[in-house]
């Protein structure tokens, strides 16, 4: 493993997690996601921004609201 985004990765294929992160859906219950379900998910963010046009190496902000 070389670079950070590895990281999700090498979870998946040598320590796969049914309960690796939870978080609360639109109303307000707890759900958790697997380690697959997060890779599927941000392999699917980064398709949709490649398919708006941003290329590898463009730089992408993310604004989060935590209440």
């Amino acid at each position: 493993m070389k670079r950070l985004f590895d990281l999700l990765y090498h979870q998946v294929d040598n320590f796969p997690i049914n309960n690796a992160f939870n978080a609360r859906n639109a109303d307000g219950q707890w759900i958790s996601y697997s380690s697959q379900k997060i890779l599927e998910s941000a392999e699917l963010a980064a398709s949709g921004l490649l398919n708006l046009g941003f290329e590898p190496g463009d730089k992408i902000a993310i604004t989060s609201y935590k209440n």
